[in-house]
């Protein structure tokens, strides 16, 4: 935590910490009500492509199903991949099962 808040240089400590390697996926949690940072590592090799993997990705623990991503993302379920692709999260729709 940092006066100003977390910053993206908050990170680097804790992915060292979990043993982050090229490759790995870091969840990046910013808490702005008590200025903290958290970080969840995801190493894809290790996962199935599934919801949870997404879940994983997403942060969002509860994901079964598309209309479930499409509430995270606060749009309608047809519009998911678009939304994805427009925030250049091309991971987590590489994840979604088909």
């Amino acid at each position: 935590s940092s006066f100003l808040g977390p910053n993206m240089g908050s990170v680097r400590v804790l992915a060292e910490k979990l043993g982050a390697r090229l490759g790995d996926y870091l969840t990046i949690i910013l808490d702005r009500t008590d200025l903290s940072v958290a970080v969840n590592l995801t190493r894809p090799q290790e996962l199935q492509q599934d919801w949870k993997l997404v879940s994983r990705l997403t942060g969002n623990q509860s994901l079964e199903v598309l209309t479930d991503l499409g509430a995270t993302l606060r749009c309608d379920e047809s519009q998911v991949q678009a939304v994805l692709m427009s925030r250049g999260d091309t991971v987590v729709l590489s994840a979604i099962p088909q």
